[in-house]
């Protein structure tokens, strides 16, 4: 299995919504915290993750609805040695076991040497024990990001607006923007808060702003009544003339007006991406990733031409009409 005292087997099983942008997410979040020796099994990404770093990559998922720590293969007798690793990963959290039908003899050897507390209707964490012919399979099972961040609807918020995208899509693209933990990821065109709200669910500091009086206002009551955590800042300014100290973002996301809903105060959606760029050029610092929609065909050479490096493109159609394209750039010296 590859497994050291110093690193676990990550496993992710990406939602079936966007399989191949799932992936590509993990990946970005196994870089980011140390992952090597990547593989695809089962349908599952695996790849190795420093022990102290794998819980944290976990809680940042968002385009899995199941990942976690693959223990290994045991036969019977083994089984303990499995489980207490299991213990030694998850100490003192709520936990439950699974196991197949017709193995539920398991459950009390396995509860016997686990630590924790057993908690069958709100765990932190699941042990999944499977059989495979001789052998037992164990797996520790964690919710993700998106587990949390779908149940945040934006048209249940005290302020919504049509355009808005939905708060687990937006931690998708702070992963694929690699903001790190410690940094400050921004969002240039806040709207009602989606990216805002799901920086905070990640653990991550944000500031984001608006030219829009009303959505500023807006977004700062649904800040207020969902309660939210971390350093979050909500500015009224425009995009293209960043309030902020040069090189002082680490990430970027924003999804930019367009279409029947939205307001270009009066610009052309091309001459509005290529100041958004320019400010951009300013406030992210060297080498930081920007993360971005944009309808296909409009735009991209706009961040090209001022100095950003295309990583990375994904198709999305939404209906007949209108095909987006999720765009991640790069700003290189």
């Amino acid at each position: 299995m590859g497994l050291t005292m110093s690193s676990v087997e990550v496993f992710v099983k990406p939602a079936q919504d966007f399989p191949e942008l799932n992936l590509t997410e993990a990946r970005t979040l196994s870089r980011m915290y140390g992952g090597n020796a990547e593989r695809i099994s089962n349908g599952e990404l695996v790849f190795e993750a420093p022990i102290d770093k794998a819980l944290r990559l976990l809680s940042r998922m968002c385009g899995s609805k199941e990942a976690g720590i693959l223990l290994g293969e045991y036969g019977k007798q083994d089984i303990p040695r499995g489980v207490r690793l299991a213990a030694s990963i998850i100490g003192p959290m709520r936990y439950k076991v699974v196991v197949d039908q017709g193995q539920r003899d398991l459950i009390k050897e396995v509860v016997q040497n686990m630590e924790g507390t057993v908690d069958v209707r709100s765990p932190d964490a699941i042990l999944r024990v499977t059989k495979n012919g001789g052998s037992y399979t164990l797996k520790l099972i964690f919710y993700t990001a998106r587990t949390v961040l779908s149940k945040l609807q934006p048209k249940k918020w005290v302020y919504f607006h049509p355009g808005a995208l939905q708060p687990f899509f937006c931690g998708l693209m702070c992963n694929l923007a690699a903001c790190p933990d410690e940094g400050l990821l921004l969002d240039p065109f806040c709207g009602v808060g989606s990216t805002l709200v799901a920086a905070s669910k990640l653990g991550l500091n944000a500031v984001g702003w608006d030219i829009s009086k009303k959505q500023v206002y807006g977004c700062k009551r649904n800040i207020a009544s969902l309660r939210l955590g971390g350093a979050l800042g909500v500015l009224r300014a425009d995009a293209a003339s960043p309030p902020l100290k040069s090189g002082i973002i680490d990430a970027a996301v924003f999804d930019p007006p367009y279409g029947k809903v939205s307001s270009l105060f009066g610009r052309s959606f091309e001459g509005l991406l290529a100041e958004v760029a320019e400010g951009l050029w300013y406030t992210v610092k060297p080498g930081g990733f920007v993360c971005f929609f944009t309808p296909l065909g409009r735009g991209l050479e706009v961040f090209i031409s001022r100095g950003f490096k295309l990583t990375y493109t994904y198709t999305i159609r939404i209906h007949r009409g209108l095909t987006r394209m999720l765009v991640v750039v790069r700003k290189v010296t």
